[in-house]
């Protein structure tokens, strides 16, 4: 990707005056870009926030004073000396999932696949300090969401963050790191081969300016991103404290789910994960397990796409006597040899996931995304406790 377009610029820099301006922070963008429709609009009509109740009144007398202004035009040129790329709050690429929130960025400087931030995405976040086999089941789970094709979205820290990465750029899904610093700062240190592999093959994001070192107020801002650009965040060992614990309750309010993977019941490193799910997180043991509850919605997000256009078919004339009753409906056939095996072992029965899965041979995720897939094109429909049938619902 380029750094900033022409066409883009005016809205660019619409954003960093009100990035920069006394008084105004996300919960007051958002009230803002959703009146105006823009920040380029929001700007102009500065005389009338007030009245609008959109901003207290000295707020945009600051504003319409340039109080912002000189921070503003310093970002502008760190941004163009750095050639980042930008998306705005405005811009068709914005991810749609951070506009909805009541605190979006107003940008994202951004390197790598932007489409990724569209697609479906599950976020894997635990701690930096975590043991061996925490670490394999982060990479081995996220390999697995990527596999289904969907992206994984984690923080680029050093521990849980990085094996949530590394299994995403394995599979179709791919990878996208929000960070808690500039775009051209890379940070911790020994990442900085993932951060280049991940703006070559994954994606990049920040909201912080260019040579914004990390800080430990950033990274609340930073964890909001996380689980707003995803459907659900899966938390992977997690201490009392852990920052994963922010972005799980963040994940909350923004109304996502939260998952927990099974851990050691007595080890204090999951001692935050024990506390998620007294609170109502659902324990998942892989994968599969996530794609199948997201299923609705994976559904709905693939449902709201346009549908391609289909050529009408000539009506045929009317018959001069009665057309016969249609026959029965033939059983559903498969497309591949996974989804014959499936068709198979279903036939006329209800089937638990975990039966199928033994029966198969199959690992968690690869059942998961295979019914999933199925679901989406009539093969089978869920029923309660995870059960399998063949055929639509009706």
């Amino acid at each position: 990707m380029n750094g900033p377009k022409e066409w883009d610029e005016r809205e660019f820099k619409s954003c960093l005056a009100l990035r920069h301006a006394p008084g105004l922070g996300p919960r007051s963008w958002g009230p803002l870009l959703r009146h105006f429709g823009s920040a380029w609009e929001a700007f102009g009509a500065a005389g009338q926030w007030a009245g609008l109740d959109l901003a207290a009144p000295e707020v945009a007398a600051a504003f319409q004073a340039r109080e912002w202004e000189a921070a503003a035009k310093a970002e502008f040129a760190a941004a163009r000396a750095a050639d980042l790329s930008v998306v705005t709050w405005a811009s068709p690429a914005f991810p749609e999932r951070l506009r909805q929130l009541p605190d979006p960025p107003l940008l994202l400087y951004c390197a790598g696949r932007i489409e990724l931030a569209n697609g479906p995405c599950v976020a894997v976040v635990g701690t930096r300090r975590c043991s061996a086999p925490a670490v394999q089941a982060a990479e081995h789970l996220a390999a697995g969401l990527s596999e289904a094709g969907i992206t994984v979205v984690s923080g680029l820290a050093r521990g849980i963050d990085r094996a949530a990465h590394l299994g995403g750029l394995a599979g179709p899904g791919g990878t996208a790191a929000v960070l808690g610093c500039g775009l051209d700062v890379c940070f911790p240190a020994e990442n900085a081969g993932l951060q280049a592999d991940l703006k070559e093959r994954g994606l990049v994001l920040s909201e912080f300016p260019p040579g914004a070192e990390p800080r430990g107020s950033h990274f609340p801002q930073r964890n909001r991103i996380i689980s707003g650009l995803s459907l659900g965040v899966v938390v992977v060992e997690a201490p009392a404290k852990s920052g994963a614990l922010i972005t799980a309750r963040l994940a909350l309010d923004q109304g996502r789910e939260v998952y927990v993977l099974e851990g050691p019941g007595d080890s204090p490193n999951f001692a935050g994960s024990r506390e998620l799910l007294e609170q109502g997180a659902l324990r998942v043991a892989s994968a599969g397990e996530v794609i199948l509850d997201l299923a609705p919605q994976l559904k709905a997000e693939l449902a709201s796409r346009p549908a391609p256009r289909r050529v009408a078919k000539p009506r045929a004339r009317a018959a001069a006597t009665a057309a016969p009753a249609p026959p029965p409906p033939a059983p559903p056939q498969g497309d591949t040899e996974e989804e014959r095996a499936v068709l198979a072992l279903l036939g006329s029965e209800r089937r638990q996931v975990d039966e199928l899965t033994r029966s198969l041979g199959w690992d968690a995720a690869r059942t998961g995304r295979v019914l999933l897939a199925m679901e989406l094109k009539g093969l089978l429909h869920q029923l309660p406790g995870m059960r399998f049938a063949a055929g639509p619902r009706h």
